[in-house]
């Protein structure tokens, strides 16, 4: 039962959630099924301590509801069932009755259609001022604003007047603010996506929507944020568009919603380490300015943690700029706020990094040994780093016993595809030979390295290879 659909959306609630939910049950409303009421009670008691496995065995969850009945495994998956979907239904009613005045809008459509006039003024009223309070520009303020303007007209068709209305040309307003908000953001997102993963989207319209965009009779500053965005994306030589996408951001951030402001700080992010990678050095410096102002402002943390990945890109970042005190310094003051199963092998994989950035090699060793490997991706990297390690100490017996490891974990890794694996395997090959490498083999091992498409760690090949090449020549 630890697996099954119910206990993993359970394990989900707070406490809070849970006593609700209790009442939820309870309620002859929505269940009059009594043993559905004493098999929340008891799941209830088991999630305060953390759904312990052994008493989620079947037959002792059945006793619980049926003490004096045989085991009927059939019976109890129905009841499990049943309580599902009345979890479903809670949740889904949850969502509905916080989803700003959209439980508002049915009953105000039910004031209109049953001619309750008063009822529909004072609602209209309380809808309004209750949307105004949480002034955000985003899809769903400008969605909701639309609503209630439709209503607006709605209710007015219903008067039967012959005069003009606010409503309609409201409506008319607030449905072209969602449109282009929801369709500029999801051409935003198609081209952000679309360096990492193949095919190419359609991005369909995008220079009608751009047309638009500067014809809205309006100010928008979600809008217009948005489009600098589409424009930056499509138009990365000119800065200028870059430039006003991060005063917008700085300016109009309170717009956005928590997600949709951290998928944009991503988008930008994004943006910038493309531009590092092409040897536009100059955006480093801004990269790092995006990631401090966005775990400043909380915007790069998710459910109270920051992301080890983001983590790491932030230290390889101030290692890559030479800011080693600073990279100690956001290491320490950062590494508390990564998920708690994963902050001492990020910690540790990551001190690692900078330890051998400083050429402390023993140091760094000492973290490597700490890393548990919570993730492949940090077994790769501390091999990777170990292997850099030997092959510059001259550890000569600890190298070939690494690459001869290393290629063997890669290989047994059946469920990591072959465009992770591949960069690996060729940087230990490569290594392989430039250890054992004659000098009038070293340019064409350097014409291997440079063409070899799937390769990691290539700066670092290329500048061993000089070395020696330089050695050799002295």
């Amino acid at each position: 039962m630890f697996n099954s659909k119910l206990i993993q959306i359970l394990q989900t609630f707070d406490s809070k959630q849970r006593r609700a939910f209790e009442d939820f049950v309870s309620s002859p409303y929505f269940n009059k099924q009594f043993e559905l009421i004493q098999y929340y009670k008891y799941l209830k008691k088991l999630a305060v301590k953390g759904f312990p496995a052994h008493k989620l065995a079947r037959e002792e969850l059945f006793r619980k509801v049926w003490p004096n009945q045989d085991y009927n495994e059939k019976q109890l998956n129905y009841l499990s069932s049943q309580l599902l979907k009345l979890v479903e239904r809670f949740t889904s009613i949850a969502g509905f009755e916080a989803a700003g005045i959209l439980p508002d809008y049915f009953q105000l459509q039910y004031y209109i259609d049953h001619r309750l006039e008063k009822h529909y003024q004072y609602g209209m009223k309380g809808a309004r001022k209750k949307l105004e309070q949480d002034k955000r520009g985003n899809e769903q303020y400008f969605y909701q604003q639309y609503l209630l303007a439709d209503l607006r007209e709605k209710h007015f068709s219903s008067l039967k007047e012959r005069r003009y209305d606010t409503g309609l040309q409201e409506a008319a307003d607030y449905l072209d603010q969602y449109y282009l908000f929801k369709k500029l953001y999801h051409l935003c997102a198609m081209l952000d996506r679309q360096h990492v993963v193949t095919p190419s989207y359609d991005t369909h319209f995008i220079e009608d929507i751009q047309h638009m965009v500067r014809k809205l009779p309006f100010d928008s500053p979600a809008i217009q944020t948005l489009e600098q965005l589409l424009l930056s994306l499509r138009n990365p030589s000119e800065s200028s568009h870059f430039r006003q996408v991060r005063d917008l951001l700085r300016q109009h951030g309170a717009l956005f919603s928590d997600s949709m402001l951290r998928t944009l700080y991503f988008s930008v992010i994004n943006f910038c380490i493309r531009k590092v990678r092409y040897g536009e050095k100059s955006y480093a410096n801004e990269l790092m300015s995006i990631y401090q102002e966005g775990i400043q402002k909380g915007v790069l943390i998710e459910d109270g943690y920051l992301s080890p990945w983001t983590f790491k890109n932030l230290v390889k970042l101030g290692i890559g700029l030479k800011e080693y005190q600073w990279t100690e310094s956001i290491i320490a003051e950062y590494a508390p706020k990564l998920p708690p199963h994963m902050q001492q092998d990020a910690l540790h994989f990551n001190l690692a990094d900078l330890y051998y950035a400083l050429q402390d090699y023993p140091k760094a060793q000492i973290h490597l040994r700490q890393v548990e490997f919570s993730d492949v991706q940090y077994s790769f990297g501390a091999k990777l780093t170990l292997t850099k390690i030997y092959f510059e100490t001259d550890q000569e017996e600890a190298l070939h016993s690494l690459i001869s490891s290393f290629k063997i974990f890669l290989q047994r890794k059946k469920l990591i595809t072959k465009d992770v694996k591949m960069p690996y395997l060729n940087f230990i090959h490569f290594v392989h030979k430039l250890y054992k490498a004659k000098p009038s083999e070293l340019e064409l091992l350097k014409d291997k390295i440079q063409t070899t498409e799937m390769l990691t760690a290539r700066s670092w090949l290329l500048r061993q290879l000089a070395e020696r090449q330089q050695h050799h020549s002295t």
